[in-house]
């Protein structure tokens, strides 16, 4: 697979960033008639639809309409979520779910401690001395979201605190920068693993530009070699 369709097709369907097991606060209804209710996601077809169960409370079927709008609050990864959706359908065997549209947009309330920006910067990194090609989706002064191809690597088992290096070209720079940070969490669906990496607290050049990169794309006060 070429680099381009590789990451290509590592940023498609990313609009949702969240993961099985979330816990998810529900608003059914119109805005003068809401039922609130909270539920967990449990499984997705992504840009199809999201399954939800939710508790069996009394009365809670006949409040469940197909077309039904849904406003949906979650926090995942240091950030609080929000979209809109509909109901699909419902059924409450062998528990209550709810089957609802997958949301074409999603609003983020970023309550990291450090300010984080879009990239989408073409990368690669090593783990455990093999070699893998991906996305860098986003960054902070303090670290960044990975996206890899890991269909032709297999990826190694992976623990929290894993060490991790990563080549970008920053945008208007000619020479690859080189940065070291540790794994703090990972999803993988068996062909592309999504990562959250901490950078190295050091004072090497290559963090320094990533730094002043960061600073400058988001107004920050820069910092000095």
């Amino acid at each position: 697979m070429e680099h381009e369709d590789i990451q290509e097709e590592l940023l498609r369907g990313r609009v949702l960033d969240i993961e099985t097991g979330v816990r998810l606060q529900l608003q059914v209804g119109p805005k003068d008639a809401r039922l609130k209710l909270s539920g967990t996601l449990i499984g997705m077809s992504p840009e199809e639809f999201l399954i939800v169960a939710i508790p069996e409370i009394a009365g809670v079927l006949a409040r469940l309409s197909e077309l039904s709008p849904v406003t949906v609050r979650y926090v995942f990864c240091g950030g609080v979520y929000g979209f809109t959706s509909s109901i699909l359908s419902c059924i409450h065997k062998p528990k209550l779910m709810l089957f609802m549209s997958y949301p074409h947009s999603v609003d983020v309330i970023d309550l990291r401690k450090t300010k984080r920006m879009l990239s989408l910067l073409p990368a690669s990194a090593i783990i455990q001395h093999k070699n893998f090609t991906g996305v860098l989706v986003d960054m902070s002064e303090g670290g960044c979201r990975l996206s890899l191809d890991t269909e032709s690597e297999g990826l190694p088992f992976i623990y929290s605190g894993e060490e991790i290096s990563i080549s970008l070209q920053l945008t208007g720079t000619a020479i690859p920068r080189i940065i070291r940070g540790s794994v703090q969490h990972i999803r993988h669906d068996g062909k592309f693993a999504e990562m959250g990496i901490k950078f190295k607290e050091d004072d090497s050049d290559s963090m320094i530009g990533i730094r002043n990169y960061v600073a400058g794309v988001l107004n920050l006060p820069e910092r000095v070699a």
